[in-house]
């Protein structure tokens, strides 16, 4: 694990899980409601370059995402500079954590790869709406803060349970 990063969720814990035809069909059903810059021809390959996922996330969390910082790419050397940018810059912000083995794949467009990572972007930005229209303004202590602790644990695929306790959208406040 890396150092600094114990509070974070880990993608690549849900490569445990063997991904169905259902969870396919309805990841991909997900990724086609969302509008993108390209169309969609093969996953692998579409989403390998960090762009379209990029693209994904600014969708549903646009303060995240800054999307002159991702180009389109087919050389190795910039398809890992942009899943970095976006694992150090985006997903930090959002408490997922890829490691440099589960980036590897997804560049190299290996079976599966980018829909684990995909899945576990959609668990994740489902968990984070459910939150924000499960919060209440009674949450609030007299000088504003926030004073609850909710528990972010992964929806299963292997997403460790536990989470960060720190509240998700006072980083997107930050951002203002």
């Amino acid at each position: 694990m890396p150092v600094g990063a114990d509070s974070a969720q880990y993608v690549g814990e849900s490569a445990h899980h063997e991904l169905t035809d259902e969870d396919l069909q309805v990841l991909y059903n997900w990724v086609d409601e969302i509008p993108l810059s390209r169309p969609k021809r093969n996953i692998s390959r579409d989403f390998s370059d960090g762009v379209l996922t990029a693209e994904v996330v600014k969708h549903f969390f646009p303060k995240f995402v800054d999307l002159h910082n991702y180009s389109a790419a087919h050389s190795v050397s910039q398809k890992m500079y942009n899943w970095n940018t976006l694992n150090i810059k985006v997903f930090k912000k959002m408490d997922l954590v890829l490691n440099r083995k589960e980036i590897e794949n997804v560049v190299n467009m290996v079976p599966d790869s980018v829909e684990r990572v995909l899945l576990a972007i959609k668990i994740h930005i489902e968990q984070k709406q459910s939150q924000k229209r499960n919060y209440e303004p009674a949450a609030h202590n007299n000088n504003g803060n926030n004073n609850f602790n909710m528990d972010l644990g992964g929806a299963g695929f292997g997403i460790p349970q536990g989470g960060n306790k720190e509240n998700f959208y006072q980083h997107e406040n930050e951002e203002q």
